[in-house]
């Protein structure tokens, strides 16, 4: 599928979601949790929208 630039900023529908646009952010934080899988509070920085 070959898609042009002009498309990445342009809205998708994915599941329940509809984002603005096409460029996603990987979830990063799992090395920050305890030994008990537990986010630190500030790791929710990282996911804040225009952050």
């Amino acid at each position: 599928m070959q898609m042009s630039v002009s498309s990445l900023f342009e809205p998708i529908n994915t599941g329940p979601y509809e984002l603005p646009n096409r460029i996603f952010f990987a979830p990063v934080s799992r090395n920050r949790a305890s030994r008990d899988g537990i986010q630190p509070d500030y790791a929710a920085e990282c996911y804040t929208y225009g952050h």
